[in-house]
């Protein structure tokens, strides 16, 4: 464990126990205090994973439904299409688009950090 005075939280303590404990040494004993221990929120966790739904053609809207998720308090969909990113839940597809695939990522944010998920992307058709 860490022996400093502060100790700086970070994604990787997600889901563990912290506590603190505290040596008081004098002259004639030594006492040990320990708080009670706390169990740090886990990153969000995707249950169901992120879809595409709609009609993967021109002129048509594609949806990005984000799925259902555990430790998660706000959501981005963002799409990618051909390398290009959009922000959110919905997509219309351009003519442009044919024979690229797009794809919608949902980032969730909870108490315990960040999670991005992807849903497998549609091939645009004529």
């Amino acid at each position: 464990g860490a022996t400093a005075q502060t100790y700086v939280l970070d994604t990787t303590d997600a889901g563990a126990s912290i506590s603190c404990e505290v040596t008081a040494q004098g002259r004639m004993a030594t006492t040990v205090a320990t708080s009670a221990p706390r169990v740090l929120p886990s990153a969000p966790t995707a249950t169901v994973l992120p879809t595409v739904t709609g009609t993967p053609r021109p002129n048509r809207t594609l949806r990005c439904h984000r799925g259902s998720w555990q430790n998660a308090r706000r959501y981005v969909i963002s799409w990618t299409a051909d390398g290009i990113s959009a922000v959110g839940a919905t997509y219309v597809v351009a003519p442009a688009d044919i024979g690229t695939t797009i794809s919608c990522s949902v980032t969730a944010t909870g108490p315990g950090g960040t999670t991005t998920e992807s849903a497998i992307g549609a091939v645009i058709t004529p």
